[in-house]
């Protein structure tokens, strides 16, 4: 699996996991009464739909991709931070989109 691979995968899975849990936890805060709606569906909705944005819609922008894909990764995780793992999966796929924005950079810079 190359590494190009691996980071459309990762931010992809990630953008639905947070989509997913979002919209979870704010079912669970309407039908509980908790609240705190604005912040589990903004966290994690919010953020992933930017990073799926990131990931597909601005592919070919690689900065405005990876702006919108850094931001969507800490908004999720600030909400997902109790599970660990999710944060580390997080920040694993920030480096790979720095990379990834990197390597679109001389490729388009080649291009020219």
């Amino acid at each position: 699996m190359t590494r190009r691979r691996l980071t459309d995968i990762l931010t992809v899975s990630l953008g639905v996991l947070y989509i997913v849990a979002g919209i979870a936890e704010t079912t669970r805060a309407v039908v509980t009464g908790d609240g705190g709606i604005p912040f589990w569906f903004g966290s994690l909705v919010g953020g992933g739909a930017m990073v799926l944005l990131g990931a597909l819609a601005f592919r070919y922008r690689p900065w405005l991709s990876f702006g919108l894909i850094t931001v969507g990764c800490l908004a999720g995780a600030v909400a997902t931070m109790w599970t660990l793992v999710i944060p580390l999966v997080a920040l694993a796929v920030i480096v790979l989109a720095l990379l990834r924005t990197d390597q679109e950079i001389d490729r388009l810079t080649a291009d020219e």
